[in-house]
């Protein structure tokens, strides 16, 4: 099914014009943030992904990165490892 040309629109603009990289500091909770890098394989590594997802995050004190070996939508594409992967960081002292 194609996305609705407006709601790609509306989503692309709001990607590009807001930058909430400082306003996540005000988040306490732990967090779990789920990447990916596939598709880039030919232009890039898993390991700088993740730097550059680490600086996204650098205001996020308590976050926890995670990369995935799949494509854009992890949880459709691998839903075994992404289950794990909420699994194990929800089961983690202190998260419940």
């Amino acid at each position: 099914k194609a996305t609705d040309p407006l709601a790609g629109g509306d989503a692309m603009f709001d990607l590009f014009s807001h930058d909430l990289r400082d306003d996540i500091a005000r988040i306490k909770s732990p967090t779990l943030v789920l990447g990916t890098w596939i598709a880039y394989k030919d232009y890039t590594t898993s390991e700088e992904v993740q730097g550059r997802l680490r600086k996204q995050y650098a205001q996020l004190k308590n976050c926890q990165i995670t990369m995935a070996e799949t494509r854009h939508f992890i949880m459709l594409d691998d839903p075994q490892w992404f289950y794990q992967q909420v699994d194990a960081f929800l089961a983690k002292p202190g998260r419940n």
